[in-house]
């Protein structure tokens, strides 16, 4: 059954909006009120709370700041992001304007970088979000600010209040430097500032280049250098001996005689089967530098002897070969380089990368045009180099990729190959070609180099394995 709750106006048309309205602003109204009744209730609370008698009885305006502990990981937490400097000063309680001055003006803040901190939340604390955004796009072409690293220093020189240096070490040897300018933030790159001292390290080798360094107290990082010098002539895993010897004579980093990293190698030497392999450090036009033999002749050829620190080689160039994984015979127009998955490859010679790919018979593959026709073919990568890619020039001895096992392979291996003008050849039989010696005009000089060296890299001097030889003062450099 149906009940007409309605009024007898309503049920005779009589009804009037007006008053639906006045019924929309009573509702309002009331909820004005409650609000209102509980303003004034916050209030009268707020006002009964009880007040330190010290600051009633007028002996003392604000508690001692020297109280205030601030944690050392985060020095910057009496900052308020949310502020301009002005109003930071006038709305905190702890200090007056004039103690905020005075305490802030040439202030140095160091700390390293921890793990939650990024460069937006290092920033920020002293710059706006629009000043920040702005650094990192100038950063970004000198060192990106995403690369920062936990655990390396930084420091904030503070002038007056205000934002004026940030230095953060992006490694033992490199600084970031951003400063602020009188209309704009300047950012550079430079070397830190260090003791450099001239040294010789002589090491006879029982197994492996890189286990005599180690043992005689130096890094693996010389080893590596060392090998990098000489890769054109000695395969320094298949051809080192017990009894092999070297010498360098090279620039060491000390930053308060602490030792922070190699300089310049100037000078190395290495006996290999009988057979002495020297390098000198010369500088054949401004801004350029090469090593040389003791005749002037380059030590950089066009191509490396291997793109590879490998283990042994699987298989060889050949047009017969049967396939391990299709199970016939076919053409291995390539060397195979047995390494462990993860082994740096690198380009055998400069060029300019064509194709940077993946398909299911090479997997991941990278294909570089050199000069005078030849081209290098580096197949079933795991990954490639960040910042690889195609039309992008890459120097002799840059890393492409490393060692994998995609496509049709049966075990991580680099399976590399090299074309003549389209053609495959065997890139264990290519002829050595020279880069250009020392200029005729500069022969003198670099014979009077290779002299003031001879002393240091004489095997019949004694010495002791990284014992300091120092050349005339220590220099203090930046790089």
């Amino acid at each position: 059954m149906f009940i007409d709750y309605r009024s007898p106006r309503e049920r005779a048309g009589q009804f009037q909006p007006k008053t639906k309205k006045m019924r929309g602003r009573t509702i309002l109204e009331c909820l004005g009120m409650v609000a209102g009744i509980a303003a004034i209730l916050l209030w009268t609370t707020l006002e009964i709370t009880p007040v330190d008698t010290a600051y009633e009885a007028g002996e003392e305006k604000r508690p001692d700041s020297s109280s205030l502990v601030i944690p050392e990981e985060n020095p910057f937490l009496a900052v308020d992001e949310g502020l301009p400097k002005e109003a930071e000063m006038e709305r905190d309680p702890l200090f007056s304007a004039e103690e905020e001055t005075t305490s802030t003006a040439d202030e140095v803040v160091t700390g390293v970088i921890n793990p939650e901190e990024t460069f937006t939340t290092l920033l920020t604390k002293y710059l706006s979000t629009a000043e920040v955004i702005k650094i990192a796009d100038k950063c970004r072409p000198v060192f990106p600010l995403g690369r920062m690293q936990v655990g390396q220093p930084y420091k904030f020189h503070i002038d007056k209040g205000l934002f004026s240096r940030f230095v953060y070490e992006i490694d033992d040897k490199d600084q970031l430097i951003i400063t602020r300018g009188k209309k704009d933030f300047v950012v550079k790159r430079e070397k830190i500032p260090c003791e450099v001292r001239i040294q010789t390290v002589r090491v006879n080798i029982r197994s492996s280049l890189s286990g005599a360094v180690a043992s005689a107290g130096e890094s693996r990082e010389l080893a590596s250098r060392v090998a990098g010098i000489f890769a054109w002539d000695v395969d320094f895993l298949r051809d080192i001996r017990a009894g092999d010897s070297f010498s360098v004579v090279v620039e060491k980093r000390f930053r308060k005689d602490k030792f922070v990293g190699y300089g310049k190698i100037l000078a190395a030497e290495i006996v290999n089967q009988g057979t002495t392999y020297k390098a000198y450090r010369y500088e054949t036009r401004k801004g350029v530098f090469g090593y040389f033999d003791e005749n002037g002749k380059s030590l950089q050829k066009g191509f490396l002897r291997a793109p590879l620190a490998y283990t042994r080689i699987s298989s060889r160039f050949t047009y017969r070969r049967f396939h391990p994984v299709l199970k016939r015979y076919r053409p291995h127009t390539g060397v195979d380089y047995a390494a462990p998955r993860g082994t740096p490859i690198h380009s055998v010679a400069s060029g300019v990368v064509t194709e940077r790919g993946y398909n299911r018979f090479n997997g991941k593959f990278v294909r570089i045009r050199h000069n005078n026709g030849m081209e290098t073919l580096y197949n079933h990568m795991s990954s490639f180099a960040p910042g690889l890619s195609v039309g992008g020039h890459v120097p002799q001895g840059r890393m492409i990729g490393r060692v994998g096992s995609t496509g049709l392979s049966t075990g991580p291996h680099l399976d590399f190959r090299m074309y003549r003008n389209g053609m495959p050849i065997d890139p264990l039989s290519v002829k050595t070609i020279y880069a250009d010696p020392v200029p005729a005009r500069k022969i003198a000089d670099f014979r009077a180099l290779v002299k003031s060296y001879a002393p240091q890299l004489k095997a019949g001097v004694p010495i002791n394995v990284g014992a300091a030889e120092k050349k005339g003062k220590s220099l203090m450099k930046g790089g």
